[in-house]
């Protein structure tokens, strides 16, 4: 017979100091015996998904993004306490996989509905009509290289994928302080896994975006009120993602690390950028270089 798994609770939780990383569990003293930092319930956390083999991973890693999206400050408060490497790169993983799939599956869905990419040429005749004119140029031949690659079925749905791994990982890099010891270090780099979390909740608006372009089109056979609302609301809440996915790295960057002001405000203008130039690589640039692969493979055979 299968038992059911304990509650998720402070008591059922390893807790550490936030300072030195002292186990608090069974403590009932105000101040860690360790390093005498004053401490309460709310001043030690332990990251739910590192404990998903007790308490399921289903709850773990919904209560992992919920309190990394809504409340990164105590969140970040885990730096205190050992974080298993292994398990931060899995969430993220599951965090590239929830983001991406919709898109993914969406892709492949219009491609085998329309027999092919074929279909991104006709998306705007009046705009691809004078990228694809011979006569202008370098523009021609960049144009010619990027939809050689776009249209070939596998490209666009790797190049989503490529896109979300490069855009999850990168804000990373500002977690890498200086002058900390090896073993804060290593947390500092496992937490920042963490901070792609809200990218988890992209999954709803664009499950509803999907839902929205097939009732219009499919079932409306066009745009109506409903529809219209909809789309409206998966755009906002789209732009909730990624607001809350910029604030959870800022927040958690400013609580781990302690980091000045002008690198504060350094990491707050390169994590946007950071996003477009994963999207430029990932949806650009991979469809670019297949497309001249191809082109150089296509032109030895004849």
């Amino acid at each position: 017979m299968s038992q059911t798994p304990p509650s998720i609770t402070a008591e059922t939780l390893d807790r550490f100091c936030s300072n030195c990383g002292y186990n608090l569990r069974g403590i009932t003293s105000t101040t860690c015996p360790e390093c005498g930092l004053s401490i309460g319930a709310a001043d030690v956390f332990v990251i739910p998904w590192e404990n998903r083999k007790t308490f399921g991973r289903f709850s773990t890693f919904v209560r992992t993004a919920a309190l990394a999206t809504f409340r990164p400050k105590r969140f970040a408060t885990a730096i205190g306490a050992p974080i298993d490497d292994r398990s931060a790169r899995r969430f993220r993983l599951i965090v590239v996989l929830l983001a991406a799939l919709p898109i993914v599956i969406s892709l492949c869905g219009v491609m085998i509905a329309k027999h092919g990419a074929e279909f991104l040429l006709d998306f705007d005749a009046d705009f691809l009509r004078p990228a694809l004119d011979p006569k202008s140029g370098r523009t021609w031949q960049l144009t010619f290289v990027f939809f050689a690659g776009a249209t070939m079925p596998p490209v666009l749905p790797i190049g989503v994928i490529i896109t979300f791994c490069l855009g999850l990982s990168a804000p990373g890099l500002w977690f890498r302080a200086g002058g900390i010891d090896e073993q804060r270090q290593m947390r500092l780099i496992a937490i920042s896994r963490y901070a792609c979390a809200p990218w988890a909740w992209l999954i709803v608006p664009t499950a509803a975006f999907v839902a929205a372009l097939w009732i219009a089109n499919v079932v409306a056979g066009g745009y109506g009120e409903m529809d219209s609302r909809l789309l409206y609301s998966s755009g906002a809440t789209m732009l909730f993602v990624l607001i809350s996915a910029w604030w959870t790295n800022i927040r958690m960057l400013a609580r781990t690390t302690r980091c000045g002001v002008f690198y504060m405000l350094a990491a707050g203008i390169s994590l946007p950028v950071t996003w477009a130039v994963s999207a430029a690589i990932g949806l650009g640039l991979f469809p670019c270089v297949v497309g001249l692969v191809w082109i150089i493979i296509d032109s030895l055979r004849r």
